[in-house]
């Protein structure tokens, strides 16, 4: 049996939920702290505190919540009320067709949509409340007070239903559950913390599951978060602008955008200065990238290679690029090294031909609770053997162990994956 895995951390963690994480700093920041910002707009953590807790308060009772809305502030907020009160959501790309986002609507047996003034007409043919984000803030019946915590929730509870691109035929909501949710964050914290004059951006549509960690990992450790709107990445110099003016030192990249941003860099012999950490995934890195990018950062940016999907809570493995020398032995056969499990994920090749190369069996603390509508045992969730009550998932791609690292070797179906960065 070939596999690999990484530090179990379960015995020596506390059970602290992620209500709990953000009540904290809801409760324990000052008033004025600025955590998001968009443009020449702040939301502060007094303002978070008081809408969030308007939001969960009309939500909890509501069964699940579909979210139509753009990157905002208050996309946060209403992400963060629906934490407090303890109900999954799932994410609507306004600019899906009517037809896909009643369906995904109807699939996930949302009990009401919250979306903006700007969508509140589109089209849906679907029997599901519709209300608008302003109306929401204008319901008096529940100001100044606070949202109970919801007993019933645990860490198998789900918090999101996301929809995946559909390419193998109708679009799959996965179950995400907060288990997995806590697992992602803490292992980033761990091994790459923040220091506190970082700040991040966030970049990536609500309905990839880049998204979540892209929010939670940052608000909840109190870093400034920065909205970057999609007309921004449209633009390359405007981004380049942003990331300088606001001095981010974290993004999130597919590898054909950190391409085009490393040309033009090149190209106008310009710098980001700031930038400490480039996160890469969604798409395969080469070793001709990873050489690009040290001939433009050099040393005073490291480059994370990360690889997972939406089953399991968007990363399973990581890989450090921290000089152009790094390539010798974290490349293989001209390939680059998606690297190692994250604490409490166990990656497995199942079987391995001659050359040790086979499909991909993901376990552990980050996957998700299957499908919905009880669509758990498929040919992609199948039962842990390690782990009763739990799920493994065939990710369909194909790798090796090498150097105690995992090297991709394309796919064994004829999935295509669409990605938005």
């Amino acid at each position: 049996m070939m596999y690999l895995e990484g530090p179990s951390t379960l015995k020596d963690e506390s059970k602290v939920s992620i209500r709990e994480l953000l009540i904290e700093v809801l409760e324990r920041s000052p008033c004025s702290h600025v955590c998001v910002i968009l443009d020449k707009d702040e939301l502060t953590i007094s303002m978070l505190s008081e809408r969030a807790n308007r939001i969960g308060l009309l939500m909890k009772n509501e069964s699940c919540v579909g979210i139509c809305m753009d990157l905002s502030l208050e996309l946060i907020i209403v992400l963060c009320g629906l934490i407090l009160c303890g109900v999954p959501y799932v994410p609507l790309e306004p600019r899906l067709p009517d037809e896909r986002l009643t369906y995904i609507i109807d699939d996930s047996e949302a009990s009401i949509v919250i979306t903006t003034d700007e969508y509140h007409n589109i089209s849906l043919n679907t029997k599901t409340k519709v209300v608008t984000y302003k109306e929401l803030l204008l319901d008096e019946s529940v100001a100044n007070k606070r949202c109970s915590n919801p007993e019933e929730i645990n860490l198998e509870s789900i918090f999101c239903i996301m929809y995946t691109s559909g390419s193998t035929g109708r679009p799959k909501g996965v179950r995400l559950p907060y288990r997995a949710l806590l697992n992602r964050l803490k292992w980033q914290w761990k091994r790459f913390p923040f220091n506190k004059n970082e700040v991040c951006c966030l970049k990536t549509s609500i309905s990839f599951v880049d998204s979540i960690a892209e929010i939670f990992a940052p608000l909840l450790q109190r870093i400034p978060l920065i909205v970057i709107p999609k007309s921004l990445l449209l633009d390359v110099n405007q981004l380049i602008s942003v990331l300088n003016n606001h001095c981010v030192t974290r993004i999130i990249l597919v590898p054909s955008l950190l391409s085009v941003l490393l040309e033009y860099l090149s190209i106008e012999n310009t710098k980001i200065n700031s930038l400490c950490f480039i996160i890469c995934s969604g798409e395969t890195l080469s070793p001709n990238l990873v050489e690009s990018f040290f001939d433009t950062f050099e040393s005073n940016c490291e480059l994370l290679n990360l690889y997972g999907s939406t089953e399991v809570m968007a990363d399973v493995t990581y890989e450090v690029f921290s000089s152009r020398n790094d390539l010798q032995r974290k490349c293989f056969d001209g390939r680059t090294s998606i690297g190692k499990p994250i604490d409490n994920i166990r990656v497995e090749i199942l079987n391995p031909d001659d050359d040790g190369i086979g499909e991909l069996l993901i376990s552990g603390e980050g996957v998700a609770n299957g499908y919905h509508h009880g669509q758990m045992l498929t040919d992609k969730f199948i039962p842990d053997i390690n782990n009763k009550g739990k799920f493994s998932f065939r990710t369909g791609d194909m790798g090796k162990i090498w150097n105690q690292r995992i090297i991709l070797f394309g796919r064994c179906d004829n999935q295509v994956s669409f990605h938005f960065n």
